[in-house]
């Protein structure tokens, strides 16, 4: 709801199956996004941002896949950094972690 707000007018969303990502996919829709399902591993192509709350275990496997967005919401504060933190970093992206998040919902 918050990217719709914010003028996003695309979504792909990253799960491990298309069920798990039905959901968000419905509610992305309804607030007028184009949402498409890509299934967690593959690609995501060229996107402006990634917002991830991916476990950090589970991200480990998937660096590839989803670092080097320009920007990155890692959601997760706790274990930090996660996997996916400093390759996102690493491959030029400004990070945001979860903690951040966090403060501001506060």
């Amino acid at each position: 709801v918050a990217l719709a707000e914010l003028g996003v007018a695309e979504l792909a969303v990253t799960a491990r199956s298309a069920d798990r990502a039905a959901p968000l996919l419905a509610l992305a829709r309804r607030c007028g996004l184009r949402a498409e399902f890509v299934e967690l591993g593959r690609s995501i192509g060229r996107v402006d941002a990634v917002v991830s709350t991916i476990p950090a275990a589970a991200a480990a496997g998937h660096t590839a896949a989803l670092a080097g967005t320009p920007l990155l919401l890692d959601a997760l504060y706790d274990p930090w950094p996660t996997p996916l933190a400093p390759a996102d970093a690493n491959a030029g992206g400004r990070v945001a972690r979860g903690l951040q998040m966090l403060r501001n919902q506060g």
